[in-house]
């Protein structure tokens, strides 16, 4: 972004006197050459004008595919000596490749209309040369334009049009730029977390009272309302993308709902110092274990997620699809393991596992 503008600094302000002047005299030469350039001129912009949304949305998709792409190739280079001891080639090469062929795709798309850009540009200039000197030509042969002034017409024609392509093309460069700008505008612009003050020594309910929450036109959950207590097991089910993870991320406040409430033995959410609630109060096992780029298999990584989850001295246990990658034995212990410590935390589970939903004590089903 700083190469661009203080590129574009002192070629603009050239640049703009070149157009200026070149127009003046194309003005001066007669009004149907001052006619042809500002014909050409419009055309010129009516292709960046066509094209411009399209070539932001594309630069856009290039910068955040090629950032995945680098992501997923500096993980195959420093995790070489794992990838082979653990025989994990076939794994990383999936992953590496799906982010290769959409960083391959956005590129092509991008290079698609960069092209028609560029060959839009150059034949239109090209047809209005070739017009300039048919009708300049006409005119010196019939002594309506002298050689010299047919030459100096050229010349100004040719500066003028040099011009208006600059310009062409310094709107192309801006949505490049805009592009990589918006991306670190998003993260400079995101609000801070909200938290409250208040720190919990202990949770033995949480309450949902007429909860809204929507993600921009979807509307996620209306008026939902629940009640979680010490001692007791909840299932949460439904189907895919009803909201069950959503509402885990509601009562651990990583979301706020757009009407109601949510309190923590009687205590509203925002009041809360939820940053030491989840540090010190709250375990959660994730759908999808964090230790996302170990060498362990995927049974052994959903192992260590649930064991570092139970180990914590929590109040609340969490767990999303526990049961994931874990073959029936490792359930059985799972529940086994769940039912000793039953009393003393609020146990929140989302599965659909026939065992884990018979040993809970309520089953919230979570419906469209």
């Amino acid at each position: 972004m700083i190469a661009f503008v203080l590129g574009s600094v002192i070629d603009v302000a050239i640049q703009a006197v070149l157009l200026v002047m070149a127009t003046i005299f194309l003005a001066s030469v007669g009004g149907k050459w001052l006619l042809i350039f500002a014909a050409t001129a419009t055309f010129h912009a009516a292709v960046f004008f066509a094209l411009k949304k399209k070539l932001f949305a594309l630069s856009t998709a290039v910068r955040e595919t090629e950032s995945k792409y680098f992501e997923s190739l500096s993980d195959n280079f420093f995790y070489v000596l794992r990838i082979k001891l653990h025989s994990l080639q076939t794994e990383f090469a999936a992953t590496f490749n799906c982010a290769f062929e959409k960083f391959f795709a956005a590129g092509l798309s991008e290079s698609k209309i960069r092209f028609w850009f560029a060959y839009g540009n150059a034949n239109t200039a090209k047809i209005f040369t070739v017009l300039i000197f048919l009708l300049g030509g006409l005119d010196v042969l019939n002594g309506a334009l002298t050689v010299g002034n047919f030459v100096a017409l050229n010349g100004y024609f040719t500066f003028a049009m040099h011009g208006v392509s600059y310009f062409m093309t310094l709107g192309q460069g801006r949505q490049n730029a805009l592009a990589a700008y918006m991306r670190i505008a998003e993260i400079k612009n995101m609000p801070p977390e909200v938290n409250g003050t208040r720190i919990l020594a202990s949770v033995n309910s949480i309450e949902i009272r007429g909860v809204d929450l929507s993600f921009g036109e979807r509307r996620i959950l209306t008026n939902f309302s629940g009640r979680f207590e010490r001692g007791k097991i909840y299932c949460i089910v439904g189907r895919n993308g009803v909201g069950k993870s959503t509402l885990i991320n509601l009562i651990c406040g990583i979301v706020r709902p757009s009407r109601g409430g949510i309190f923590f033995d009687g205590i509203a959410l925002a009041d809360i110092d939820m940053i030491h609630l989840r540090r010190n109060l709250i375990a959660v096992v994730e759908q999808k274990d964090f230790l996302k780029n170990d060498t362990a298999s995927g049974g052994e990584r959903r192992k260590a997620s649930i064991s570092t989850a139970l180990a914590k001295s929590a109040d609340v246990l969490i767990m999303d699809e526990p049961d994931n990658n874990l073959d029936a034995a490792a359930v059985d212990v799972l529940i086994d393991r769940i039912r000793a410590d039953k009393s003393k935390r609020i146990t929140l589970i989302i599965s659909h596992d026939e065992r884990l939903i018979a040993v809970s004590d309520e089953v919230l089903t979570l419906t469209d």
